[in-house]
């Protein structure tokens, strides 16, 4: 039976996360963060399956930079420069072999998470970056 669980958190200066950080540790990558120039480098986490930056068009576009137009586009030193969504996907809705849930064709649950951040994208008329564990 699927439980219905979703979340979210502002990512704020003043509680000391960075957008730059927040994405990087989420997607697996590394960013380097223009703002201070540190480099948030989570490259070799496991547990990521897919991971999809794009803008309301469904137009892929460039993490990094992203997330550091984000960085940028807050003067404030408490400002809140992203937004955090959590979503539990229910199990039935994903596929029990690997290679099928890598696949976005065939991972029914990673596809309402796209549609998800696809309408998030739409009405705010802001970029989204998915990551799928």
């Amino acid at each position: 039976m699927a439980i219905y669980y979703a979340t979210t958190k502002p990512i704020s200066r003043s509680s000391g996360r960075s957008a730059t950080a927040s994405a990087a540790y989420r997607a697996g990558v590394a960013i380097t963060d223009e703002r201070t120039g540190l480099k948030h480098d989570y490259s070799k986490r496991g547990g990521v399956e897919m991971a999809y930056a794009f803008d309301k068009t469904m137009k892929t576009v460039d993490r990094e930079e992203l997330w550091n137009k984000a960085e940028l586009a807050e003067n404030r030193k408490d400002g809140r420069t992203a937004r955090e969504w959590v979503l539990a996907i229910p199990h039935e809705l994903v596929p029990e072999d690997k290679k099928k849930r890598k696949d976005i064709k065939k991972n029914e649950g990673a596809r309402v998470a796209l549609r998800f951040a696809k309408t998030l994208a739409e009405r705010y008329n802001v970029g989204v970056d998915v990551a799928i564990h």
